[in-house]
């Protein structure tokens, strides 16, 4: 059912924003002039750690925002 799935898609992203919070913490105990593997889809880049925390960072917003619509489609059903 639909709300199954949501509660699916729910539980998956919960997990995908630790992962990213996780990952945004490790980075502050890395030196600033490091530069780090970041991957974008199925390609690889290089990004100094601010960089990297920014994107992190934008990612993070966005799961956020896709836990709080999932959370009101659970709700409404």
């Amino acid at each position: 059912t639909k709300l199954h799935e949501y509660q699916e898609d729910l539980e998956e992203k919960k997990k995908e924003l630790q992962n990213l919070s996780e990952a945004i913490d490790e980075l502050v105990i890395m030196d600033e002039s490091d530069i780090i593997p970041f991957q974008y889809g199925e390609v690889f880049t290089y990004l100094s750690v601010s960089d990297a925390n920014s994107e992190l960072e934008k990612r993070k917003e966005l799961i956020e925002n896709n836990i709080k619509e999932l959370e009101k489609k659970v709700a409404s059903n």
